[in-house]
């Protein structure tokens, strides 16, 4: 038995409607976990990227880490 505070129709809003009218073609941003949501990644630079010991060094800089700064500031340049 459901809760009396449940409605009584339990038929699907004009939302899950056009949720289910959408079907694959929907991008559902209430995922909270990109893995599932189907976009890819380049996996090999990734798992690469973590054979580096130095990621596990962590020193915050209140500016920003420098490569950033620096391609930025070579952005800006142009």
């Amino acid at each position: 038995m459901f809760s009396r505070r449940t409605p009584g129709n339990l038929s699907e809003n004009p939302i899950a409607k056009a949720i289910a009218r959408a079907g694959q073609g929907l991008l559902d941003l209430t995922l909270s976990n990109p893995t599932q949501a189907g976009f890819s990644y380049p996996e090999a630079e990734i798992a690469e990227a973590f054979q580096d010991p130095q990621i596990l060094r962590y020193e915050p800089d209140p500016r920003g880490l420098l490569p950033a700064r620096e391609a930025l500031l070579a952005h800006l340049e142009k």
